[in-house]
């Protein structure tokens, strides 16, 4: 006979809410262990998946709504049994859930040994695929509910989300768009058309990256990153539609670096965001070590693509603190709680600001390249802790001014 491509498959179902698999084991399988595709409102719940190679869970042309993903289990023996590829991806990305559109519910999933635990491409296939190409825009879906996963072992990503700024898109009851600018970064009178979307109560562990490269609109709440080379990755974000809300709230990075549960790589460092924007971070602790690079690392990446356009204002950001702890903090002497710029990120550009105690009693620290503010009243040089930057009593602001010809000394 011939091989199944699938072992459970719902396949171009439509609006089907009395679908469901729930309570099923499936083991040893190849490409993939439960898809759903073309559907919408089913359920998928209580099943156990064991080297499904390939993929787990599989959401698979973009246009997917309204399905619930609830209680599963997705293990693979080691992250390097399950890295195969298939006919939509390659090793690299197998996946345990591997969700194109994010317009569905991740319900306290249990997730280990992938190479990406959860990933949702959104700017791998920003039309869609199948029947869905060219009638959504996947990096711009509304996110469904996102709680209480548990994921660990990730050989490259735990929770992977790539790329996504989750919008008011309209759309059909197929998940068609119906209206086209409905995806627009801006609604037709000028204001915001993101969407908040939540991702809560995660926990993460064991895993090389925890995070995405850009993000817009979403926050982070009671997410616990632990014993992760990186506890967050996060390259571009922006402030939230019509909303001054944090990033990341009460939320908790923690590493030790020792046996028997940590870990070797294993490290305590938030590889930060940048763009013209404020990163708000609000209740959160950031506990142990080891603190190589530095724990709240601004602006990674940011200015290695922008120099030769000379558009490194895009690397001005500020991050905001408020009720931010560093607990029993150490590395290499004396380790950095905050720095500017990480791996070839620019280092003068992001400033930090505190709402409180957060940044040692300083209300503003600026980058040390930044000489003339250590002139002003109450501000001070500070040391490694806070990366030899500028510590000011008072909330700094600063305006940059870029342009192609040197203008010689402003009056």
């Amino acid at each position: 006979g011939s091989g199944g491509r699938y072992c459970m498959h719902l396949h171009q179902c439509g609006q089907c809410p009395t679908c469901a698999f729930r309570g099923n084991a499936i083991e040893n399988s190849h490409q993939g262990g439960i898809t759903v595709h073309g559907t919408h409102s089913s359920t998928v719940e209580e099943n156990i998946l064991w080297d499904t190679r390939g993929v787990g869970l599989y959401v698979e042309d973009g246009n997917e709504m309204n399905n619930t993903f609830a209680r599963n289990v997705i293990v693979c023996t080691t992250a390097e049994e399950c890295a195969v590829s298939t006919s939509f991806s390659e090793a690299v990305f197998a996946s345990g859930i591997y969700m194109l559109g994010m317009s569905n519910d991740l319900i306290e999933n249990r997730v280990a040994h992938w190479q990406n635990t959860i990933f949702t491409p959104g700017s791998f296939d920003p039309q869609g695929k199948g029947m869905a190409w060219g009638k959504v825009c996947t990096l711009h879906s509304p996110f469904g509910k996102i709680k209480g996963q548990v994921t660990h072992g990730g050989a490259r990503f735990g929770l992977y989300l790539d790329n996504q700024y989750p919008r008011n898109v309209e759309r059909d009851e197929n998940g068609f768009v119906s209206d086209w600018a409905s995806c627009d970064e801006f609604k037709a009178d000028g204001t915001d058309n993101g969407k908040l979307a939540i991702v809560e109560d995660s926990l993460e562990y064991h895993s090389i990256f925890v995070g995405h490269y850009t993000l817009g609109d979403v926050q982070f709440k009671n997410f616990v990153s632990v014993w992760n080379s990186h506890a967050m990755y996060w390259k571009v974000g922006k402030n939230f539609a019509g909303t001054d809300r944090p990033h990341v709230v009460d939320s908790l990075f923690v590493s030790d670096n020792s046996a028997p549960f940590a870990p070797p790589g294993s490290t305590l460092r938030f590889l930060g965001p940048a763009g013209p924007f404020t990163f708000f971070l609000d209740n959160t602790t950031f506990a142990g070590g080891h603190v190589g690079d530095g724990v709240i690392c601004a602006g990674q990446h940011c200015g290695l693509d922008q120099t030769a356009q000379g558009t490194q204002s895009m690397c001005n950001v500020q991050y905001v603190l408020r009720g931010v702890k560093f607990e029993g903090i150490y590395g290499e002497q004396q380790a950095r709680h905050i720095r500017f710029g990480i791996s070839g990120g620019n280092p003068v550009l992001p400033i930090f600001t505190a709402l409180d105690n957060s940044l040692g009693g300083y209300r503003s620290i600026v980058s040390g390249k930044l000489g003339g503010f250590a002139q002003l009243p109450g501000c001070v040089q500070l040391g490694k802790e806070y990366d030899y930057g500028i510590g000011c009593d008072t909330p700094m602001r600063r305006l940059s001014i870029w342009s192609r010809k040197d203008q010689g000394t402003l009056q």
